[in-house]
């Protein structure tokens, strides 16, 4: 908006010039540099009246046109925002729930072992975090918050190592149940809290930069 601003007042200024051009050498031709009397007349006035609605109509068209875009934008900013946040928080809980079938499952070692649950439900939040990854990369590409990015590429890279664990949590799970079956000690314990602690982090740090686009 600033660089058209200042197109603008350039665009005027030179109207302005030829503008002071014009009156100079009509007075000079019509006066003969005599008296300012004879340059002053009606049909004088009405010509530089028209030829300033010339110029200014499509200025002001302009500035019109330019308001209502960004108007526009910042309204499809706002929605694309909104639609990252519910999307976001949709992600969380599918996140949290694949943690959850993990925990409620750790003393059962035929279903933790052998289900396509898992499976199934991994591959959907991955899907699901690409898309997420798209919309916000759009985003981030049509406004004018910098940190958006660098908070979404921290965010994805938490979701990858967020399913990472969750797999060696239940690689781990299933030994401590095999060494249990064996009279075996256990491996350390297993901190699930952690897990979502660290996830949950970025989270919040992503949804409060993609907040600042939502229109009140």
């Amino acid at each position: 908006m600033k660089d058209i601003e200042k197109y603008i007042g350039y665009y005027l200024l030179v109207y302005l010039v030829v503008l002071g051009f014009y009156g100079f050498f009509q007075y000079m031709y019509e006066c003969q540099g005599q008296s300012l009397s004879c340059a002053f007349s009606k049909d004088g006035f009405n010509t530089i009246i028209t030829t300033t609605a010339y110029v200014v109509t499509p200025i002001v068209a302009i500035i019109g046109f330019l308001s209502w875009k960004n108007q526009f934008n910042s309204q499809t900013i706002s929605k694309l925002s909104f639609q990252a946040i519910n999307l976001l928080n949709t992600n969380l809980n599918k996140k949290i729930n694949l943690l959850y079938w993990i925990i409620d499952r750790k003393d059962k070692l035929d279903e933790l072992d052998s289900s396509k649950d898992f499976d199934h439900m991994e591959y959907e939040i991955k899907e699901n975090t690409k898309h997420i990854y798209a919309l916000i990369s759009d985003l981030s590409r049509i406004t004018t918050n910098d940190n958006l990015n660098i908070y979404l590429d921290d965010w994805n890279q938490a979701c990858n190592i967020y399913i990472s664990d969750l797999n060696l949590l239940k690689i781990r799970i299933t030994l401590n149940l095999i060494n249990l079956e064996l009279n075996k000690s256990p491996e350390h314990d297993i901190d699930f809290i952690l897990l979502y602690v660290n996830l949950n982090k970025s989270y919040n740090q992503l949804q409060e930069q993609i907040r600042k686009n939502i229109l009140v």
